[in-house]
């Protein structure tokens, strides 16, 4: 009984001893795990520190990116827009010189067709004194051919005058004629 004693004695032991290594084992693994966990939490919070004041060093830089960036915009802008203006001033002195070219030769032109139209009219004129002119000529044929006909009737008639009568005869009477046209075709022309 003695052994069985001693067996249960040293198991009573074992099973002691394994339970009071279970429990310190246990406890040095919580302890363990809370430093690792308290560990975890100063990482975690110490992390999140730094990305906020990274952050925070990210949102400063960036507004003072965004600072320059529409600063250097402004001054982009205000350059274009003096060329722009200096562009505008270029092309208003154009279109002006452009009017002022467009309305001489308006005035050319009007000038043109104000002179084309008086041509025109004279031209018009011209014709027709032409015109009278040849009806005038051909009219003083006429008469004058009349006239000799008339002539070389009245000499057959008057035959007893010299030759040299019926010429001075006939040369007065083709001046009076001439005479006469003449002066119908000055009044005409007047």
């Amino acid at each position: 009984m003695a052994i069985f004693l001693t067996v249960l004695s040293v198991l009573a032991a074992l099973v002691i001893g394994l339970a009071v290594g279970y429990i310190y084992r246990k406890n040095v693994q919580e302890k363990k795990i809370g430093r690792t966990e308290e560990y975890a939490r100063n990482l975690l919070d110490d992390a999140q520190r730094r990305a906020e004041e990274k952050k925070k060093e990210k949102i400063i830089e960036a507004k003072e990116e965004v600072i320059r960036l529409k600063n250097e915009l402004d001054r982009e802008i205000n350059s274009r827009r003096a060329e722009v203006q200096r562009s505008e001033r270029r092309i208003a002195q154009r279109e002006e010189t452009l009017d002022k070219k467009a309305d001489n030769l308006d005035a050319r032109e009007t000038t043109l067709e104000r002179k084309q139209a008086e041509l025109d009219r004279l031209t018009q004129e011209a014709q027709d004194y032409a015109v009278r002119q040849k009806s005038a000529a051909e009219t003083a044929e006429q008469a004058l051919r009349e006239l000799e006909e008339k002539q070389r009737v009245e000499l057959e008639r008057v035959a007893k005058m010299t030759q040299e009568e019926a010429k001075d005869m006939i040369v007065q009477r083709i001046q009076k004629e001439a005479f006469h046209d003449a002066g119908v075709m000055v009044r005409e022309i007047e």
